[in-house]
């Protein structure tokens, strides 16, 4: 077994591995097989790569790759994005040896995992990365009418540059390379403004994707997240990821007709992870 860094000649072989373990995962469990979108699963591994290339790190015998690990550093915070190994090599030790590669050195850890993988639950708590907080997937479109903005707040166009002490204040560090990505990727960025101050910012985008969302106090979430469903026409039913202690974001949106989408993820970090998931709608679940 051969272990070396990732470049991105790899990408599509990863993007196989992480299609069969991921299928066999879901036919075990009894679950319908996730549906391809290799260009979007393609995109982000390449993302990742090219911010944190020396957290890639893949296993492979005779030349074909048997198992990969990701991981996005945002200052303090190792992220392990995706850890996955082809099935017929699973359960030999593989995967602990890639996540410690992708992982070393770090202190301040975390991973989201989806809460039918129990071994991977136990694997990372033995990293200090427990379960905190669940995530759920809700889609849709509302059937009843959303809060509308407080009073004094305003929604506009923002600059990348204005979002970094949010992202700080709220999730503990800056990522500027991930807002290039967003942007990149169309996803549109709104700010929320009370008077001239940002108190929040927003992506949305006509796919019907609508995150990550950072607000400042927690009662801006949910009107944020309406807002931004009136901003961009989308073509396809939205798809917004919601941690549970957004609670009033979660709530509403279940009252207004919308829909859980599949089995939650768990966000499992050590201790002192930084993220107030109160304040926070994450973008995808494989960065922080």
């Amino acid at each position: 077994m051969n272990f070396r860094p990732v470049d991105p000649a790899d990408i599509e072989a990863c993007a196989d591995v992480f299609y069969a373990a991921d299928d066999e995962l879901n036919t075990k469990r009894g679950l319908p097989v996730m549906p391809r979108n290799r260009v979007a699963l393609t995109r982000m591994f390449s993302h990742i790569q090219a911010t944190d290339p020396g957290r890639a790190w893949l296993a492979e015998r005779d030349g074909r790759v048997l198992g990969f690990a990701m991981s996005a550093q945002r200052e303090e915070l190792v992220f392990l994005a995706f850890l996955f190994i082809e099935p017929e090599e699973q359960s030999r030790g593989l995967g602990r040896e890639l996540l410690e590669r992708s992982m070393a050195n770090a202190t301040k850890t975390a991973v989201c995992i989806l809460s039918i993988q129990p071994i991977s639950a136990a694997l990372y708590a033995k990293y200090g990365m427990v379960p905190r907080v669940p995530i759920y997937q809700i889609g849709g479109r509302p059937k009843k009418p959303l809060p509308e903005l407080p009073a004094g707040l305003s929604v506009g166009p923002l600059e990348v540059a204005q979002a970094a002490a949010l992202d700080r204040a709220v999730t503990g560090f800056a990522r500027e390379q991930d807002h290039v990505a967003w942007q990149s990727w169309e996803r549109k960025l709104f700010g929320l403004f009370e008077g001239k101050r940002v108190v929040g910012y927003g992506y949305a985008q006509a796919a019907g994707r609508l995150s990550p969302v950072v607000v400042k106090r927690r009662e801006l979430l949910l009107p944020l997240v309406s807002e931004l469903m009136r901003q961009v026409e989308t073509l396809e039913d939205w798809i917004i990821n919601v941690p549970g202690p957004a609670a009033e974001v979660f709530s509403t949106l279940l009252n207004a007709g919308m829909q859980l989408q599949g089995p939650p993820a768990i966000f499992c970090a050590v201790e002192d992870h930084g993220i107030d998931h109160s304040r926070y709608l994450p973008s995808t679940f494989a960065l922080p």
